[in-house]
């Protein structure tokens, strides 16, 4: 049997401060949510325009980004309480037949069919250099450097500095994005909770 925080050996996130990632291995990482487009709805022209947006895109960026997909299985619970509530409350019977028809349709197409929701993320990286990282260690809350113990304020700078870094790079990424008619969201503290646990904790 594993012992008692044997899972936490296996995670490679130490913290998760002001939105940003903090790794054990003292990187940073900010994480964007991007919506999908169905690239196969568009014209030849679009098609066309679109992948040569995103190549100019990579080639304009002077550091390594990743991009992500998580694809869960798609809930529907709320949607199916909203329709039985519909059905209660219609009194056409003809209406309320195909209403049930309908609730029907779709248990059994769930039922018959892994339907997965898939979300789209980028991941933006920050590594600070040795010389910025010289003398800190011994706060594993927070960075795990060699060196001497740090105090608070040395802890504090490295990742204001580490910030003020991503952000630049998130700017980078954002007119990029914006440029290809790309939909974004930075996710916050409590997104990138929810996202990790739910990642780690898939059932």
């Amino acid at each position: 049997m594993p012992e008692k925080g044997e899972s936490q050996k296996i995670i490679s996130i130490d913290t998760i401060r002001n939105g940003i990632v903090v790794l054990k291995d003292g990187s940073f990482k900010a994480v964007l949510g991007v919506e999908g487009i169905n690239f196969d709805l568009k014209s030849s022209e679009e098609k066309d325009a679109i992948s040569e947006s995103f190549r100019s895109f990579l080639i304009s960026l002077d550091f390594y980004i990743q991009i992500a997909v998580y694809s869960s299985e798609t809930k529907i619970d709320s949607y199916l309480e909203k329709i039985n509530k519909n059905l209660e409350s219609e009194h056409n019977p003809l209406l309320k037949e195909q209403i049930k028809d309908y609730i029907s349709f779709l248990d059994n197409f769930l039922k018959t069919n892994n339907v997965l929701t898939k979300k789209f993320y980028l991941i933006i990286p920050y590594h600070p250099t040795t010389i910025e990282t010289s003398g800190l260690s011994g706060i594993s809350s927070v960075l795990p450097f060699k060196g001497k113990q740090p105090t608070q304020e040395n802890v504090d700078e490295i990742f204001f500095r580490a910030q003020e870094q991503l952000n630049i790079r998130e700017n980078i990424v954002i007119n990029g994005l914006s440029r290809i008619g790309l939909r974004f969201k930075i996710l916050t503290t409590e997104e990138l909770v929810e996202l990790f646990y739910n990642l780690y904790n898939p059932q």
